[in-house]
């Protein structure tokens, strides 16, 4: 310790070393890592959508949907595999989507990532079955990853050092792109890595999409320290951070005690880390990653009131209500809204791989975070006169803590710690700014707080007139549908564009891509062809070129493209890739390992320059230089199905067979064999495919496919044609082509059927439809006439006929009846409606999708009371964001109660009315932070004064005005009631001068007449716009304000 001597007296107190171990535990010098079976009480899910997803969620076919839920638990064995050091614990769930389960700090025995212990599956994710706790891995686009309840392909290995590592990844379908994370556990550190390949393979630009979501438990004590001034919302909207315009401190989990579940991306400051610290515990959890890595850090919170608070009992049985807080690639989890802002979505280059590291770590003792790097945790934290300073180590360091105030040092201490020692420093605080840094911990913390403030601007962009938005505003959002896979809106915007600007380039490349994308080969080089008059060498004009020729077999002018394109450097390395593929195809492996060579000069991790090399390495008999591919593959790669198909193919060996069969562990299997064949088809290598298809597992695609490539085309067509039909959903561009020519080889309905569905999920509808309506009611597969309804609605048709036929063919199809049964409401058909939700409840009394829809129609049909009897006793399992259970028990009550106060019976409405503002959480709503009660507030309001009650009115009336300190009035049709009682008062309500557009437009321009008791303009509104009081709520809102 090295104090000058005028400042000894400023030093109080002294370091305290806390280092404990769990008894039993032995020191050791390097991680454990053990595979084992646990039996978890599990609620399980199954259900599987045999219709496809292409109406519903177009952009995650060719996956289906879970639908079933259990209220139950039953005790099931599921594969854990564990991670250990002398520090931590760390486990991992292979087979629900490779989450890391939890992680342990020893010497406290407390999780630093939250675990659950059951395992409670509910309809949450873009599948539907999603488990709370751990850390989940996101990739592909918004929302919980398509494989984040299932298994996935899964890899230990123990390194030289000591060090253990697991490997998990999967492909996301839809983009093609492989995901692998490795939970990397070191022997001498208290915290775990997560190391991430991401690539794509294709030579399309993907969506873009990453989120590393962690838990951690809420308690009322939990701080955030998450670096930054601001938050920004799904949407882009912009607001202070830490501290909001309410003065309420975000940062503590307590103060978010408001409003609904909290979704705070902050932003706004240089830093690498963020976590979380339990005050009473003194114990907390972190993440660390660069900042130009892992920019993202999101906190999600459930709401705290009983909306958010029925998760938990949804969520877990024992372990309580939990946060996340997700690092992730961008700024926020972007999702299109209202607000014009620049943080929206980027997109994943043709042959990019992204390579990251993060760090997860616990905390304890220092009270904090304030700065983090992988040597340790600083935490500084000034008390009255003191100036506290606390440094917990996450890995072995020595070095000197130094204090400094206008670049005079107060104090200097010499260091030497292990992982998840503390010590802490007590100080009188110095009067001016000071620093104190450990430069060989990489900790470094100024008082002077700002340095590190982002000069960038995230507020909102200003609304522009639609004569105001010019060509290159069109492109952009073209470009933003691209990358949100709404190919369909992207393809409309390109037109838009250019029709403002026939010539724009940009807009001209994007749409033939888009074309080619969808397999219109025809079109796609008509449009790349204007854009190539305008310029000849234009880089993204010819790589789309050559990938429209490539795909025509057109080899001459794709090569000639291609070589444009790679001049310049953003398509330097996939162009080229693109060409060593091309002359594999022709068997010219000279020419395609030079390019594959060059491709891998501008980027060493392009997978499919290196698959070309081990192949063509391979067919030129040189296994030495094809395993040596085989090996940088696998080194990048551990799950790298290619690899080991590979090593297979030189070997022949039964061992390599079985090491490439047994790596096939993810839930769709099937489909990694078909993603590896159809690879190999594409290079020209016909028999590997066939000799990968010849050990794939039994499969409809997979049988269509060896009857394509093989001599025995008949045998596979009729193993086609006996095989169910469900669950069989074609979606690559080249199964197309292939399931054009089965179908001239064979008639039967089910190859026509996967053809019409291939088509669809490619965007070609007419022609689905063209080959749905040539089916007639003869086949006996209900899905197939849903799906043929389905379209027919999404393209404007009648679907009616269809839904009905597919319950003749299975009246216990509750599928079929729920959207038949939402035909008829959406047609106002009320007594088949009715009729038909009768009859379905009676086969399904215990389905809560019938039993709501059973509920609606009795609204429908104004048997209020009996819809409020069947509520009481639904047991509804609800997926986030659901409120139809509450609307619906809402609506029955307060339409019961008005029918009873027209009648004059008071007391019965007044019953009624006080049940619609209860919130039975059986129907899977729990209670917001003051919910909008105006309408049967105000009904209530009517009957205690009808009553002679005006005191228990007046009170009424009082919440009614009070709601608005809440909210701007004027978008609202409920603000109606605002107005009518203010009018009863005497007095105007004040509607805020803000233009709004669209349907809010028309409400505030009717408010403002309702409140001018201007009759003419209020009628003229509904005339132009009959849908105005569309919607039972609305409906009852009508009638309240016209009560005399």
């Amino acid at each position: 310790m090295k104090i000058p001597a005028l400042r000894w007296c400023m030093v109080a107190a002294l370091s305290v070393v806390a280092m404990k171990f769990s008894e039993g535990i032995i020191a050791q010098n390097k991680a454990i890592i053990s595979e084992y079976n646990q039996e978890f009480k599990t609620y399980g899910f199954d259900d599987p959508d045999p219709v496809p997803i292409l109406v519903s969620n177009p952009k995650i076919y060719p996956y289906y949907k879970y639908e079933g839920y259990k209220h139950e638990g039953q005790m099931k064995e599921w594969k854990v595999v564990k991670l250990e050091n002398d520090y931590i614990e760390v486990y991992i769930l292979p087979e629900v989507g490779g989450k890391v389960w939890g992680a342990i700090e020893k010497s406290t025995g407390e999780e630093f990532i939250y675990r659950n212990e059951v395992m409670k599956f509910r309809n949450i994710s873009m599948r539907g079955p999603w488990t709370s706790g751990g850390i989940e891995f996101n990739f592909g686009i918004i929302g919980h990853h398509p494989s984040t309840a299932t298994p996935v392909d899964y890899t230990t290995r123990t390194y030289e050092d000591g060090s253990v590592g697991c490997t998990v990844g999967n492909v996301d379908l839809p983009s093609h792109t492989q995901w692998r994370v490795e939970i990397y556990l070191a022997p001498d550190k208290a915290y775990f890595e997560t190391r991430v390949l991401w690539y794509n393979p294709t030579h399309f630009t993907q969506s873009y999409y990453n989120w590393m979501t962690g838990a951690a438990a809420a308690t009322d004590d939990l701080e955030f320290f998450c670096p930054g001034n601001a938050y920004v919302g799904h949407p882009g909207d912009a607001h202070p951070w830490p501290v909001d315009s309410e003065g309420r401190q975000l940062s503590r989990y307590q103060e978010n005690d408001f409003g609904p579940s909290k979704s705070y991306h902050v932003v706004g400051e240089y830093n690498d880390f963020f976590g979380g610290y339990y005050h009473n515990k003194n114990f907390g959890f972190g993440h660390w990653a660069p900042y130009d890595e892992m920019p993202g850090q999101k906190l999600w919170l459930w709401a705290l009131s009983r909306s958010g608070g029925i998760w938990e009992d949804l969520l877990t049985d024992t372990d309580g209500q939990y946060i996340e807080f997700q690092a992730g690639r961008l700024l926020n989890q972007f999702s299109p809204g209202r607000v014009n802002t620049p943080i929206t979505q980027t997109d994943f280059e043709p042959g990019r791989s992204d390579l990251w590291r993060e760090l997860w770590f616990p905390v304890k003792e220092i009270g904090g975070l304030t700065e983090v790097s992988p040597s340790g945790i600083l935490h500084i934290n000034e008390v009255g006169d003191s100036l506290e300073i606390g440094i917990n180590a996450l890995a072995r360091a020595a070095g000197t803590l130094t204090v400094v105030e206008d670049g005079d040092p107060l104090l200097q201490m010499d260091l030497s710690l292990i992982p998840m020692e503390v010590k802490k420093i007590s100080m009188k605080k110095p009067a001016g700014g000071y620093h104190v840094e450990i430069p060989e911990m990489d900790l470094r913390y100024s008082s002077e707080r700002g340095e590190d403030f982002l000069d960038r601007d995230f507020s909102a962009r200003e609304e522009l007139d639609d004569n105001e938005i010019s060509a290159s505003i069109l492109y952009l959002q073209a470009s933003e549908e691209m990358e949100f896979r709404n190919y369909d809106e992207a393809e409309a915007l390109y037109q838009q564009c250019l029709e403002k600007d026939p010539h724009y380039i940009a807009a001209l490349n994007g749409l033939a891509d888009l074309k080619l994308r969808r397999n219109y080969l025809s079109d796609a080089l008509q449009t790349v062809k204007k854009s190539l008059k305008w310029d000849t060498y234009h880089p993204e004009a010819n790589f789309v070129a050559g990938k429209i020729y490539k795909a025509m077999d057109d080899k001459v002018n794709a090569l000639e493209c291609f070589g444009w394109a790679a001049r310049s450097l953003q398509y330097r390395a996939d162009a080229n890739a693109a060409m060593s593929e091309i002359f594999l195809r022709y068997n010219n492996l000279d020419n395609a390992a030079r390019h594959a060579r060059q491709a891998l000069d501008y980027n060493r991790f392009h997978m499919g320059a290196r698959m070309v090399l081990a192949i063509s390495s391979r067919l030129s008999k040189n296994n030495i230089a094809a395993v040596q591919q085989i090996s940088a593959i696998r080194s990048i790669d551990p799950l790298n199905h290619f690899a080991k198909m590979e090593q297979f193919l030189i070997s022949q060996s039964e061992g390599d067979k079985k090491a490439f069969i047994e790596s096939q562990r993810s839930e769709l299997a099937y489909q990694t064999y078909l993603e590896l064949a159809i690879q190999y088809v594409n290079l020209g290598r016909k028999e590997d495919a066939l000799a990968v298809l010849e050990l794939a597992p039994q499969h409809p695609l997979v049988d269509l496919w060896w009857s394509y490539l093989s001599d025995d085309t008949a045998k596979y067509l009729t193993a086609v044609t006996e095989q169910p039909a469900d669950l069989v959903f074609p979606y690559r561009v080249e199964t197309l082509k292939m399931l054009q020519w089965a179908v001239s080889q064979n008639d039967d309905w089910k190859i026509k059927y996967y053809l019409a569905l291939n088509y669809w999920g490619l965007g070609h509808k007419d022609k689905a439809l063209e080959i749905l309506n040539s089916f007639k009611e003869k086949i006996h597969f209900a899905p197939l006439y849903q799906a043929r309804a389905a379209l027919r609605q999404d393209m404007g048709e009648n679907g009616m006929l269809d839904l009905e036929h597919a319950l003749q063919i299975d009246k216990s199809n509750w599928r079929a009846w729920d959207d038949l049964l939402s035909y008829y409401d959406a047609q106002k058909l009320q007594d088949k409606y009715l009729t038909g939700a009768k009859e379905a409840y009676d086969r399904m009394p215990d389905n809560y999708v019938i039993e709501m829809q059973y509920a609606n129609a009795l609204i429908q049909n104004n048997q209020y009371l009996a819809a409020s009897e069947l509520l009481e006793g639904v047991q509804v399992l609800p997926f986030e964001g659901a409120s139809l259970g509450h609307r619906l028990w809402e609506q029955a009550n307060v339409a019961a109660g008005i029918e009873f106060i027209e009648k004059g019976q008071l007391r019965e409405a007044e019953a009624l009315l006080k049940n619609a503002k209860a919130w039975p959480e059986n129907l899977g709503v729990g209670k917001p932070y003051n919910p909008d009660t105006r309408l049967p507030d105000y009904l209530l309001a009517y009957t205690y004064r009808k009553q002679g009650k005006g005191d228990i009115a007046s009170s009424l009336e009082k919440e009614i005005q009070n709601y608005l300190s809440t909210r701007t009035p004027g978008s609202d049709l409920d603000d109606l009631i605002n107005i009518k009682l203010a009018k009863s008062q005497g007095r105007d309500l004040k509607i805020p001068d803000t233009e709004m557009r669209g349907r809010r437009g028309v409400i505030r321009q009717y408010l403002e007449a309702y409140q001018m008791d201007d009759q003419a303009s209020m009628q003229k509104l509904e005339t132009e716009n009959p849908g105005l009081f569309s919607g039972l709520n609305n409906e009852l809102i009508k009638k309240a304000i016209g009560l005399p």
